[in-house]
């Protein structure tokens, strides 16, 4: 999904689930979610 998209490029530039969580205003565990997901 487009958000995952974004959760995967954030992880690559090496943020922590914790700042990619506050950046897209999401909590710690939606982003842990879409990780799960992207890597199934």
């Amino acid at each position: 999904t487009p958000q995952q998209f974004r959760v995967l490029m954030m992880v690559a530039e090496g943020l922590l689930n914790k700042q990619i969580a506050y950046e897209l205003d999401v909590s710690e565990a939606t982003i842990k979610a879409h990780v799960t997901a992207i890597f199934r």
